[in-house]
């Protein structure tokens, strides 16, 4: 009987140990598991810590480039604005060009001039100048008016980036460097305003 009870103890302990090592086994899986996720999260902190600096460094530039403009914003001559989450600096159209011209009026120019000497205090940054249209016809207007300019913009397309090369090429004579300015026209394809009316 002693060495039943003793075999029988015994079978309880290898039950015991088995099942102690079967739990064993699965706390270390879940500790590696769980060692994995940290590590994932610790990954997933510093990205969120690099995505937040860089947010900063650009919010601080934009607030810079605001305190440069602050004249220019007051008198109405620009308006600083985000659009689709890029700094977007606008001159009034009717500042720049009249309807239809890609020639850069007097007070445009004067204008464009002393938005490159602040933007060239930004060597480290690249610039894309937009050039946008209204929406008329070229095809109609040159149907019912007489044939008297021969290098007419053939439409809004040809116009917008006549008028963006024009802008780029006065903010390299201001200083800028060349490197970072791109000429881009939308045409009227990409509305910065209404043409509800004139």
């Amino acid at each position: 009987k002693a060495v039943e009870s003793a075999n029988t103890k015994a079978k309880d302990c290898d039950t015991a140990l088995g099942a102690s090592t079967q739990r064993a086994q699965q706390l270390e899986g879940q500790l590696g598991d769980i060692s994995k996720n940290m590590s994932a999260t610790k990954d997933e902190l510093e990205k969120l810590r690099a995505q937040k600096a860089e947010a900063d460094k650009r919010m601080a530039a934009i607030e810079d480039i605001q305190k440069q403009f602050a004249k220019m914003i007051d008198t109405g001559q620009l308006k600083i604005s985000a659009r689709r989450g890029e700094l977007v600096i606008s001159l009034p159209s009717e500042v720049l060009f009249p309807s239809g011209s890609a020639e850069l009026s007097k007070t445009g120019e004067y204008a464009v001039v002393e938005v490159g000497a602040v933007l060239k205090k930004f060597p480290d940054r690249r610039y894309l100048v937009v050039g946008h249209t209204d929406n008329m016809d070229f095809a109609k207007t040159k149907a019912g008016a007489p044939a008297v300019a021969t290098c007419a913009p053939a439409d809004n397309w040809q116009l917008s980036t006549e008028r963006a090369l024009t802008v780029t090429r006065v903010l390299v004579t201001a200083g800028m460097d060349p490197k970072n300015v791109i000429a881009a026209g939308a045409g009227d394809h990409d509305p910065v305003a209404s043409n509800a009316n004139a």
